[in-house]
């Protein structure tokens, strides 16, 4: 009766599972084999689910088509005598799915786990069924009559690939009325193919090659680079996207050419190919120093020297008087500008072989060169409170400005001597930071110097312990009354942390005061949960800041809600960990819950 509802070309696939998957019917669309391989299904052995929903997202991914899904009937929990049988879990099976784009419609009845099975059909984007056997056949009846009711919708994705996980909100409006659903998918490549008809590997070359690659991409193309021994040679972003390569430009023998070829998506294919560059005429680069180059201290003068004939002579020049005459392969010398006056020059080369001279010329500017360095703080020196930041700047032209940066975010600018700024470490909160300060000169030169430094909670916090503990003495007996009156449970408190103490008359109209406890190797910090919600995460714009590199920019919230707290992950890269397992989605919070954070545990509780 299952099968009468499928249309004549839907194509269907059986798996069985007990102690071992059995492909019972592959892809079909005759019924009637289908028909035929349920009514051989009986019921025995154990219950090897995960191995086979990995089987059959694998074999739907496989099969053409666009509209798929994947319908698992089970009754009963993964595992053998109380034991786990799938060599597939709960978490490879979800990865499977994302990465595939696979929907799965668990139809559960008995003694299933449906926390499990409601995750593989939530976070696959299917629906899960639980039933029991005698309306299982309605059920799933209604499992096939959602399927032919969906629709395909596509789209072409402007987020540039970058194979991580991103948000996806569908809206649907009939009749004055919305709903919504939303679900994840991964931004994966998709590779071009290119090819260099004309060309094959270890051809002899010489003279000017024409590189005309064919392409074949999902999308626009945006550019096609080309390298020659790793480093750029040029770049093409317009049809037909070919160059042409003056192979007099380098030196005779292998040269491996690479071209790579990117869409407008962030795709992109690679060919690499050898070929042989022969000689044909008296050649000199310099490709050390391009024309307009600015130079300072010892510069390392390379000339790339090649040509059928004998090399005779080489001269190096600077305004038209002989700096160098290097007698031997491969012709280099060491220049030390120093010794030349700040501003333009001329710099020659001049190359001869028994066939005449060729000489190429480069104008150059001579420059001192622009140092930076920190005189305050040293590598690795802890901080506490406001400190002083002070650089060290050498160079001979006027210092425009110096800008002092903490984990990639400025903090000021300074323009003038002394470069120092203020700064207060505590904004940063306690933890390892990297303090950066960049120079930038009258001739738009920059440099850059930093240094990891470790900020540690001072003397400030210190008195504040102190003023708590020298209130809470003052009001220890309004304190003792009101636990007399009351007599609330106890809550768990980090040690050492002092109890928080109520205005007199107050706590009998004030709700209990929430504190998240936070714990890591450099100590522990408690933070009051105040308002309606409260976010975490690492960018500075969040309620409760945290420093930890594993920390996401924005991990999650607490709620209030209904007169109590709640923790919600806010689909972090990251996930969170409650009570020490995975959190999908939100949680209510107890006093003593334990919420795990990248390296950082957070104790939620109150005083």
């Amino acid at each position: 009766e299952l099968t009468k509802q499928l249309a004549p070309q839907d194509k269907v696939a059986l798996f069985t599972f007990a102690s071992e998957v059995t492909l019972a019917q592959p892809f079909t669309t005759d019924k009637a084999l289908v028909n035929a391989a349920l009514a051989k299904i009986s019921p025995q052995g154990g219950t090897r689910l995960y191995d086979a929903v990995e089987q059959g997202l694998r074999a739907l991914a496989a099969a053409p088509g666009d509209h798929k899904a994947l319908i698992v009937v089970t009754d009963g929990k993964d595992g053998e005598g109380g034991k786990a049988v799938s060599t597939a879990t709960l978490q490879t099976v979800l990865k499977s799915a994302a990465e595939l784009g696979l929907a799965i419609f668990p139809v559960g009845f008995g003694e299933v786990n449906k926390d499990e099975l409601g995750q593989l059909a939530t976070k696959s984007g299917g629906q899960l069924v639980i039933t029991d056997t005698s309306a299982l056949k309605s059920s799933l009846a209604g499992v096939i009559q959602m399927l032919q009711m969906q629709y395909v919708v596509s789209f072409t994705s402007a987020i540039a690939v970058d194979g991580n996980p991103h948000d996806l909100r569908l809206v649907v409006e009939v009749s004055g009325e919305k709903s919504e659903a939303t679900r994840q998918f991964n931004a994966k490549s998709g590779n071009l193919t290119v090819a260099l008809p004309g060309l094959a590997a270890n051809q002899t070359v010489t003279g000017t090659v024409n590189l005309a690659p064919e392409i074949v991409a999902r999308g626009a193309l945006a550019g096609v680079d080309y390298l020659l021994d790793g480093k750029p040679l040029a770049t093409a972003t317009a049809a037909p996207y070919a160059i042409a390569w003056d192979t007099a430009t380098v030196a005779p023998g292998d040269h491996t050419v690479e071209i790579i070829a990117r869409d407008a998506n962030g795709n992109s294919g690679r060919l690499s190919i050898v070929l042989k560059v022969a000689p044909s005429k008296l050649t000199v680069n310099l490709d050390g120093i391009k024309d307009g180059a600015k130079l300072s201290g010892v510069v390392q003068i390379a000339p790339a020297i090649y040509g059928p004939l004998p090399i005779a002579t080489v001269s190096i020049l600077v305004d038209g008087e002989v700096l160098a005459d290097p007698t031997n392969a491969p012709y280099t010398f060491s220049w030390d500008t120093a010794a030349v006056a700040v501003g333009k020059h001329s710099l020659k080369i001049v190359v001869a072989d028994s066939a005449g001279t060729v000489q190429l010329e480069r104008t150059i500017e001579i420059v001192r060169a622009l140092e930076i360095r920190f005189i305050t703080p040293i590598e690795k020196q802890a901080l506490v409170g406001l400190v002083p930041l002070e650089v060290e700047v050498n160079g001979v032209a006027n210092i425009e400005r110096v800008d002092f940066v903490v984990d990639g975010m400025a903090i000021g600018t300074v323009d003038k001597k002394p470069f120092r700024l203020e700064w207060d470490s505590s904004s940063a909160g306690p933890g390892k930071h990297t303090l950066s300060a960049s120079v930038v000169d009258n001739t738009s030169r920059t440099a850059k110097t930093e240094v990891q430094v470790s900020v540690q909670v001072g003397l400030n916090w210190g008195l504040g312990l102190v003023a708590g503990i020298l209130i809470l003495a003052l009001a220890g007996v309004v304190f003792a009354v009101n636990r007399a009156r009351r007599k609330p449970s106890a809550a768990r408190l980090p040690p050492g942390a002092p109890p928080m103490v109520q205005p007199p008359g107050s706590a009998a109209r004030a709700a209990p005061a929430y504190y998240v406890f936070i714990r890591s190797s450099g100590g522990q910090q408690q933070w009051p949960l105040t308002g309606t919600f409260v976010t975490v995460g690492r960018n500075s714009n969040n309620t409760i800041v945290l420093g930890e590199p594993d920390v996401s920019r924005e991990h999650g919230v607490f709620e209030l809600d209904n007169g109590g707290w709640a923790y919600r992950d806010l689909a972090a890269s990251t996930a969170s960990l409650y009570n020490g397992t995975d959190l999908y989605g939100s949680a209510r919070l107890s006093p003593g819950d334990v919420l795990t954070i990248g390296s950082l545990e957070l104790e939620f509780g109150h005083q």
